[in-house]
């Protein structure tokens, strides 16, 4: 019960971060003895409970079962601490959601929570839960991760709760951080970093070479990253309608994308919407898809084998954005820009820049809060490993976590 008082006096005190679509507070006064209350990202299906994505369209739609991942979850104990808000449709990394407001950042109100997992990562940043689910496209759990320093409660949560979900005992672990080999990419993911961003990460990495770890900083993935983002748009043009138009048959909801586009309130989703489902472009042929899946994908992939591969590396670490939580204020919503550096850039594009090339190889990889900047901001670290190679990330990531914490 003391642990129930605490909560609720968190969230009250939290209540200007705007974290909850939805929330049931008499169902988790009697259930809260029963497990652990997760934050549970508003585009993820749990039996009874409003799954909105988000949009005002979907205001009224309540899942009649439970995902697979909540499935798992919820026998082992998880408990539905509420449906947090995100960028509207998961279309961004934002979350200035139009219909639910901002979500904003536990470190300064003022700035972005990130997204588009944005009240995950600020609820579990702020301290009142020690999980929340999210889900991740380009960067959708990393970039709140990072811009509100959460990752859980530690990463012996994350082990505990990936041995839930995968049905996989770990059995990797790192006592030497003499035998771990990180790989510190040259080109792309160092390139026009925030001077703050660029200060913490190298005092980061400086603190893992003290302390052992063997740090390979004279090699990069050898492509042509500009092609990534181009890659990407495409996929998503192609796989986006069809993947709306699944969840729509399958919950026998009763909408047309027609619908759909009349009740967006994010003016970035807006536009994107109706080119991309409205009236998709024409030039973007099923030639095009398939260029972008199995020919630009698979050079990436093999780029990253070969870094890997020839280096010897167990892992690779930068900076999982390299740009700091913006101001509200100076997000330019005519054209999406914001400040960086000493010019205006497209918010989108420098946000998702190091996240996206380890979603489109399928690489496993984790955002850790490695310090604090004198402006008490949190900054992130991503850590990446290669296709299926989970535990030796969590493996590494403990140890990470373990020498940036003393």
């Amino acid at each position: 019960m003391k642990y129930l008082e605490q909560t609720f006096q968190k969230l009250i005190n939290t209540k200007e971060l705007n974290i909850f679509s939805s929330q049931d507070i008499k169902q988790i006064v009697i259930e809260s003895s029963k497990g652990i209350l997760f934050g549970i990202k508003d585009n993820i299906d749990v039996a009874q409970s409003k799954t909105t994505g988000g949009c005002k369209a979907f205001d009224n739609h309540f899942s009649q079962f439970d995902c697979s991942l909540w499935s798992k979850l919820k026998l082992n104990g998880a408990l539905n601490g509420g449906r947090t808000i995100m960028h509207e449709l998961a279309y961004g990394t934002t979350t200035m959601n139009e219909h639910y407001g901002y979500v904003r950042n536990p470190y300064d109100t003022s700035r972005t929570a990130g997204g588009s997992s944005g009240g995950s990562g600020a609820l579990v940043g702020a301290g009142i839960f020690q999980a929340a689910l999210g889900t991740d496209t380009g960067g959708s759990i990393r970039i709140p991760a990072a811009y509100c320093g959460a990752v859980a409660g530690c990463m012996d949560d994350i082990a505990y709760l990936d041995e839930i979900v995968s049905g996989q005992t770990h059995i990797q672990n790192v006592d030497n951080p003499k035998i771990v080999r990180l790989g510190v990419p040259s080109k792309h993911y160092f390139d026009n970093l925030d001077t703050s961003v660029s200060i913490q990460i190298k005092s980061a990495i400086d603190n893992l070479r003290s302390k052992g770890m063997q740090i390979i900083e004279s090699d990069s993935i050898d492509y042509e990253f500009e092609n990534i983002l181009k890659a990407v748009g495409i996929v998503l043009e192609h796989e986006f309608p069809q993947c709306l138009d699944q969840y729509l048959k399958m919950h026998r909801l009763n909408l047309t994308m027609d619908d759909i586009h009349k009740q967006i309130s994010s003016p970035d989703l807006l536009e994107d919407f109706a080119q991309c489902i409205l009236n998709p472009q024409h030039d973007k042929t099923r030639l095009d898809y398939e260029i972008a899946v199995f020919k630009t994908r698979q050079e990436l992939i093999n780029a990253t084998s070969a870094y890997f591969e020839r280096n010897k590396l167990d892992a690779m670490i930068y900076p999982t954005s390299k740009i700091m939580p913006f101001k509200f204020e100076d997000y330019d919503k005519t054209d999406m820009t914001i400040p960086h550096n000493g010019q205006r850039v497209k918010q989108i594009g420098i946000s998702i820049e190091n996240t996206v090339p380890a979603s489109f190889t399928n690489s496993p990889c984790i955002s850790l809060p490695i310090s604090f900047n004198d402006t008490d901001f949190p900054i992130g670290l991503e850590n990446q490993c290669q296709n299926g190679e989970d535990q030796k990330l969590i493996a590494i990531s403990k140890m990470i976590e373990q020498i940036l914490r003393n």
